[in-house]
């Protein structure tokens, strides 16, 4: 028997294929739509057809198939087929819808296997079909499915990189189809898709009208509050921000888009998205990213053989060394890149990777072979009705302008000034800010001083808006050179040192001579590059000198980043503070961002830093981790501001090379030592400013007095003021103990100072060190002596809070001191006398310790010789609303918000029916919450089961009996460690820090607690 003739092999079919796919129908293509081997895709028919015009825009897809008579004859006498067979079966029956969705499948299915040159045919048949279907005709089903299949052939757009004209008509057509029938969802969608074709190779791209309907878009989109929408949304999402600027909330909306699109191996579709996420990266400056994201796909693209999606990526890397300053890298991936690459084979390939190379030898200072380069790819674009290719940065504005300015004849499909009229007037921020820069260029070569002042400025602010620093610095330098020829020399040198960090990346091309010498030596790269560590030193000492003056550390610690990372030529800075010993470590400023959304770009950094700030300087070279390339390198300077506590200053990148010649840890001790100097000073400013204010708002609130039972209380606490009896104050956490040790100090009259002690934050080891001090060389080979808390508080008050949190070797210790006033420095022999007053205070049932054997008697018997039991807030209701009305007006003053003069009744009544269980610690956050939201109009209460669990938990594991199923089954003393450790945890709500937090209860630093988690597997669930 005869076997049956496949259904490709019919001439008829064969002539109707070529027809469909404008006389470009070949074995290649067959095999892959079809999925069947190249050797039987040759056996079929490919009858000789010739090519489209490429003019057409649209076919009428059932009409242009039917007019194949024989061809439908053929096909509708076979049994039903599928893919490709099944598309020209429905078209020829007349199901053009069918078909179309079919075709669409198709070629999304095949996408990750298809030739680039197929997507693209497959994409121009879908896309001239739809435009060839009429709309007026189509019933709501139909309406939906048209609707559909727009949305659908957007990933194919993407995927073919080609140029596709008429998108806007198509995406119009189909917003207008949701309109008619009221898809408030398909209305929303169509506006980003249309907005989003301003990235998309199309002559309309960088329009600002479809940014607009994209804005309008987005503001639907929130309006109908969707998570699913904005789901399907989020790369049109991340478009939208990558032409406002905002860079960082793009890279996030791409990240979350290429892990959904990997997941479902989609990998064309990812790689667009990816290269838009590089490219956000390398505009933020964090080049090591956006080179990471790149090196990443090409690994993963080379691994498929998949030759033509490597090359195009290793065009886009190519671009990215340019704007890294890496010349020569850029130039070997180029050449890679271009291997089977011309504008006469892929056209769209062949122009960006001429404008890359055009580029490379623009910066290279050869402007004619940039213009051969590009001319000549441009010409063979304008050949075959390519026009306006697309660009997303400002190298082609620069070659633009750089060729107007040599005189060359215009380039085909671009003329430089439509093109930054264009980017003046468009939606993308980045490029308006380019063109601003280079506008005022050419109004500088014209003689219009002010006028290019003007656009200069204007270009400055919008990138720095942004966060541009690469294209920020650019325009920086154009002022400088502006500046320089005004005679301002002192605004000269400060944008060149503002453009400085830059320099790697601009070279000589965009740093004229006469800026460079505006540098100090040690900064520059030619003349004196030898940096000394004296240098280097000199430059902190000059950039942080006495007539510069912060009145507060936050702006000063913002000041300190930005100088430090100039002079070492890197952007990323953070500084660390530990308070006091053994306190966690804490993130008080980093540079150019903001701390509640800080991405560390080195894991362990923060652990790192714990160990700087004990005082040992930290060098690491070459760090890879999160995103930072081989040849960073991560500095941590200790800066000792004792008594107010250790800061940790790190920076990370790539540091000048000269600079990284001289760091040494001595170098880095040097420049910690000159910071603590200036530290200390803006911080002894600051105090003196705020302790007033402070002092205002803790003692005048808490010592408001109405009720009765507050009444008595301070009457017994002015009495015993008067006399020099040590105090135990009781009483619940919040109710303002250290404030009435702080209000008897003042009435005591004496003349040396509050000095406040934490008990549960001094650890047993350090205890003599911290509270009596210790002589020069007798501490950890100290420097100097240090006097001790004690000492501090000659002729004042000590103040001794949660006093029972200390351990029984640190009670003897205390015991010893407060029966005797004398005692020795450590490491000294001299007997030393003190005069204090001694208050202490705590939360728990001291008594009861004492039964327990967990306090000594007679340290209780000498401290407690006047016991005050401070009433909490539940039981003086009467105060409640007088302190919350003076925290109201306070915070007003504080924040500077406008607030209510007085609390509503719902309000009033809200205070006065809490219970109160943080006392007045929880009065005040509440009222400095609502002041700061809601202008005191609004009230949140926190939750009372959590607090109050919580807070008993923790004060249970803090003392008092432990539990017994610690103990079941006469554990190891390292099983009990970690069941003490696990039950801490679940009791604090898994918080680590904090006066509630495992670390004040385990009383252990957090590096330590962290080790032990590890070392015994203890994990939070989930």
């Amino acid at each position: 028997m005869a076997k049956e003739k496949a259904w490709y092999a019919d001439s008829a079919v064969g002539t109707l294929l070529a027809d469909m796919f404008e006389g470009k129908w070949s074995p290649e293509l067959l095999a892959q739509l079809a999925q069947i081997p190249l050797a039987e895709a040759e056996r079929g028919a490919f009858p000789g057809c010739p090519p489209s015009s490429g003019r057409e825009r649209r076919f009428r897809l059932v009409e242009r198939v039917q007019a194949h008579k024989e061809a439908c004859s053929f096909l509708l006498a076979r049994p039903s087929g599928s893919g490709l067979e099944s598309f020209l079966r429905l078209a020829a029956d007349g199901e053009g819808l069918r078909a179309l969705e079919t075709m669409l499948g198709l070629g999304l299915s095949r996408m990750n296997t298809l030739h680039p040159a197929g997507i693209n045919l497959v994409l121009r048949l879908v896309h001239r079909s739809l435009l060839g279907i009429g709309l007026r005709g189509l019933s709501a089903d139909g309406a939906k499915r048209y609707r559909r299949l727009c949305r659908d052939v957007h990933p194919l757009i993407v995927c073919s990189g080609s140029n596709t004209p008429s998108l806007a008509r198509l995406f119009f057509r189909a917003r207008g189809l949701a309109v008619k029938f009221g898809d408030r969802r398909d209305m929303a969608l169509f506006d980003l898709l249309i907005g989003s074709i301003n990235v998309c190779n199309t002559p309309e791209h960088g329009n600002p009208r479809f940014h607009a309907i994209m804005a309008r878009g987005y503001a639907a989109l929130e309006a109908l509050k969707e998570p699913d929408l904005f789901e399907q949304a989020t790369p049109y999402l991340g478009i939208y921000h990558f032409i406002e600027g905002n860079y960082e909330q793009a890279m996030n909306l791409f990240s979350r888009a290429s892990r959904k699109l990997r997941a479902q191996e989609h990998h064309l579709v990812e790689m667009f998205y990816v290269r838009h996420w590089s490219f956000a990266a390398s505009c933020r400056g964090n080049f090591e990213l956006a080179a990471g994201l790149l090196l990443s796909r090409l690994r993963m693209f080379a691994a498929r053989s998949d030759n033509q999606l490597a090359r195009s990526i290793r065009g886009q890397l190519a671009a990215l060394y340019l704007r890294m300053g890496q010349y020569e890298k850029a130039l070997e991936q180029l050449d890679i890149a271009q291997i089977g690459v011309s504008p006469q084979v892929n056209i769209v390939s062949g122009v960006t990777n001429a404008r890359h190379l055009a580029y490379y030898h623009m910066l290279s200072g050869n402007p004619k072979a940039a213009y051969k380069v590009l001319h000549s790819a441009l010409d063979e674009a304008r050949r075959q009705g390519y026009e306006r290719p697309i660009y997303l940065g400002g190298a082609l504005l620069e070659l633009l302008c750089a060729f107007q300015e040599q005189g060359c004849p215009p380039l085909p499909c671009y003329s430089a000034e439509q093109e930054l009229q264009r980017c003046l007037k468009g939606p993308n921020r980045m490029l308006r800010g380019v063109a601003a820069r280079l506008s005022g260029n050419v109004l500088m070569r014209g003689g219009n001083e002010d006028g290019a002042l003007g656009l200069y400025q204007d270009s400055l602010a919008l990138l720095e808006k942004i966060g541009c620093p690469l294209e920020a610095a650019k325009t920086r330098l154009a002022l400088a050179s502006l500046a320089l020829r005004r005679n301002d020399k002192e605004k000269a040198v400060l944008l060149v040192s503002d453009a400085w960090p830059m320099y790697d990346c601009l070279k000589d091309f965009f740093w004229p001579e006469e800026l460079l010498a505006l540098l100090p030596s040690y900064m520059r790269k030619h003349g004196d590059a030898n940096l000394s560590s004296r240098a280097l030193l000199e430059a902190y000492r000059e950039s942080f000198s006495p007539h510069r003056t912060w009145e507060q550390f936050e702006a000063f610690s913002q000041a300190l980043l930005a100088e430090s990372a100039r002079i070492l030529g890197t952007t990323q800075g953070y500084l660390f503070h530990v308070p006091y010993p053994h306190a966690p470590l804490r993130l008080v400023a980093v540079l150019g961002g903001k701390l509640e959304s800080v991405t560390y770009p080195y894991a362990s950094l923060p652990d790192l830093m714990e160990l700087v700030a004990e005082g040992a300087p930290l060098i690491l070279d070459n760090v890879q981790e999160g995103g930072m390339g081989f040849g960073s390198m991560l500095i941590g300077i200790p800066i000792d501001c004792r008594p107010d506590g250790v800061y940790a200053l790190c920076h990370v990148g790539a540091f000048l090379p000269e600079v990284r010649t001289v760091l040494e840890e001595n170098v880095l001790k040097d420049i910690g030592r000159v910071l603590a100097w200036e530290c200390s000073r803006v911080m002894e400013r600051e105090r003196l400013h705020t302790e007033r204010l402070e002092t205002l708002a803790d003692t005048s609130g808490e010592m408001i007095c109405v009720s009765d039972e507050m009444g008595r209380f301070l009457g017994d606490v002015e009495l015993a003021a008067k006399t020099d009896a040590s105090i135990l104050l009781c009483g619940e956490s919040g109710v303002g103990k250290e404030m009435v040790a702080r209000y008897i100090h003042e009435k005591s009259g004496r003349s040396g100072r509050l000095v406040i002690i934490n008990m549960a934050s001094l650890q047993d080891e350090l205890f003599e060190s911290e509270f009596f001090g210790h002589e020069k060389g007798s501490f950890t080979g100290a420097m100097t002596s240090k006097p001790g808390l004690v000492e501090m508080a000659e002729n004042g008050t000590l103040f001794l809070d949660e006093f029972t949190e200390a351990s029984t070797r640190v009670q003897a210790k205390l015991l010893r001191v407060l029966q005797e006033r004398c005692f020795h420095r450590v490491g000294g022999t001299q007997t030393i006398s003190v005069n204090f007053r001694l208050i202490a205070a705590s939360n728990r049932d001291i008594t009861h310790a004492v039964r327990q054997g967990l306090f000594r008697a007679d340290l209780y018997y000498r401290v407690a010789v006047i016991n005050l039991k401070i009433p909490p807030l539940r039981e003086r209701k009467a105060d409640i609303l007088a302190i919350a009305r003076y925290y109201l007006h306070f915070f007003s003053h504080w924040h500077h918000r406008e607030c209510v003069q007085d609390f509503s009744p719902e309000n009033r009544r809200i205070l006065e029916s809490w219970s109160w269980p943080g006392n007045i610690r929880e009065l005040r956050n509440v009222i400095e919450q609502s002041v700061v939201l809601t202008g005191g109009r609004h009230l949140t209460l926190p939750d009372p089961v959590e607090h109050t669990e919580t807070s008993r938990g923790v004060e249970a594991l803090g003392g008092g009996e432990m539990p017994e199923e610690l103990f079941s089954g006469n554990p190891s003393l390292a099983d009990l460690e970690k069941r003490y450790i696990e039950r801490t945890l679940e009791q604090s709500g898994w918080r680590i820090e904090g006066k509630r937090g495992a670390l004040a209860v385990l009383r252990i630093s957090r590096s330590a607690l962290y080790d032990k988690m590890r070392r015994y597997g203890v994990k939070r669930p989930f």
